[in-house]
This record gives C-alpha cells, structure tokens and sequence, in this order.
C-alpha cells in the first residue's frame, strides 16, 4: 500500500497523472487524473515532508523505497486529506466541489445584483461611455460587492473551504479594482466633454473611498501592475 502511495506522490505532475489542460483534457475526460489545485496540494506537501523527485531511472527505484518508509502511521494519521486524494482524487475533487457550491452559488447571487446595479447607473453617469464607464461603473459597484464577500468569510458556520474561495475571489477583486483604477483614469480624458465630468468626479470620489476603506491596498499610477500587500 505504501509503494503505490510514494509512486503517485512523486509522479503527481507527470502528464500520465496530471491532467493536460494545454491538449485539452479536462476532469471530466480523465477523472482518475490530479487537477490543477491537487497538483499544487500535492507539491506543497512533498516540499514540506523534504520529499523530492528522481528522475533518473538508477536512482528511483531505491528512492521510491526511501519514499515509502515514510508513509508510516504517524504521516498517514496526520495527513488524511492527502491520503485520500492520493488514492483517489475525483472523490477529492467531487467532495471540494461540494463544499464550495455554498460559495459558489452566492456569488452567482451576487454578480447578478451588481450586474443589474451597473446597467441601473448608466442614464446617471450621462451615457455607458464605453469601456472606461464600464470599469467606472465596476469600481463604484464593488464597495457593496467587497462587503458581501467580507460578511461571507466572516461566517464561521460556513464551510471553511467555501471561505478560503471567498478569500481568493475578494483578493482578486481588489486587485482588479486596482488596475481599472488606473486604466479608467489614464483613458477618461478621452471622453466628451459631459460624459468626461460626470465620469472623472465619480472616479475621483470613489477612489478617495477606496484608498481610505482599504489602506493596505498598494496603487502605483506609475506602474504597470497592482498588488495586494
């Protein structure tokens, strides 16, 4: 039980193991296969543990055994998670999916209502103004977006792993706030005349609330990309 453990560990990124989305696999064509977030999972574990691969043919097979040493009872009882999903990663994959449908289904919620928010401020801002009142209309949308996502990972009774989702999507779209931030700004002088008023006022409040609501967030005018630090 402990060879075929240590094999899959170290092979998990092999394109026999891995799932090849750049040739167009996907879980759904190779179930048996590690995705993307397995990959990384598995990867984590095995520069934690100090495991690392072999590839030449001469020095795997005594590796391999060194590996399987270590699947002693004490790694297996602390790592159950990456047990099972070594064993059998579409039941991880299914399980995961599972959990964070709680997530899922409430930002679909959510990305409608702030769909129907953007279209409602359009006559507001004198016109859609193309694609800078597009991403003008995102930035102001996202002050109530950001805190639904906020309220949502702070709900303890939710599933942890819906969160950790909640977390990654609020990241990025912090991050994405950023950046049309600072291409709304660059492309509003472009506008008509109207349209350029009521667009850069509205930029310019909302980004005065956004520098004081989220301090830690680092906006650079001068450079090309964004960062939450």
């Amino acid at each position: 039980m402990k060879v075929p453990l240590a094999m899959r560990l170290l092979q998990h990124n092999r394109d026999d193991m891995a799932i090849r989305w750049a040739q167009g696999e996907t879980a759904e064509d190779v179930p048996d296969k590690f995705d993307q977030c397995q990959v990384a999972l598995l990867s984590e574990f095995a520069q934690r543990h100090g495991i690392e691969n072999h590839d030449k043919a001469a020095e795997f097979t005594a590796h391999l055994r060194q590996v399987a040493k270590r699947f002693d009872d004490t790694l297996v009882e602390n790592n159950k998670a990456i047990i099972k999903l070594l064993r059998d990663p579409n039941a991880e994959r299914e399980q995961y999916l599972a959990l964070i449908k709680h997530f899922t289904d409430f930002r679909d919620n959510i990305d409608q209502k702030r769909v129907a928010f953007n279209t409602s401020i359009i006559d507001k801002l004198g016109g859609s103004a193309g694609e800078v009142g597009r991403m003008t209309r995102g930035i102001i949308s996202s002050f109530s977006y950001t805190k639904g996502l906020t309220d949502y990972i702070n709900q303890d009774n939710y599933p942890a792993e819906a969160r950790d989702v909640a977390k990654e999507h609020l990241a990025d779209t912090l991050d994405k706030n950023c950046q049309q931030f600072k291409l709304a700004l660059r492309d509003v002088n472009s506008l008509s005349t109207t349209q350029r008023k009521t667009y850069s006022e509205a930029l310019k409040a909302t980004l005065e609330a956004f520098t004081e609501q989220y301090g830690k967030i680092c906006l650079k005018a001068n450079t090309e990309h964004y960062r939450v630090v």
